[in-house]
């Protein structure tokens, strides 16, 4: 019994292991909660991050916001999952 329980854990905490990359999913920008650099462009009101796996080890990369003055951000890159 004890071994069957062990095996069990093992292959509970391999799985765990193996799972998604825990920076994938969407990230919300929190304004009360930053702190931004000074720029001399209008600062973000709001912005929103997108992290997905693609088939080929890569990561999609897709950031929208916008600014105070009312312009729109937009910028979309892949990057390797290693590296």
């Amino acid at each position: 019994m004890r071994k069957a329980l062990l095996l069990l854990a093992v292959l509970g905490l391999v799985g765990t292991l193996w799972g998604a990359d825990p920076a994938v999913g969407t990230w919300k920008f929190n304004m009360t909660k930053s702190k931004p650099a000074p720029t001399t462009e209008a600062p973000v009101k709001e912005a929103t991050v997108v992290i997905r796996e693609t088939g080929t080890d890569q990561l999609e990369i897709a950031f929208t916001g916008k600014r105070t003055d009312g312009s729109a951000i937009s910028a979309k890159y892949m990057r390797p999952k290693q590296g």
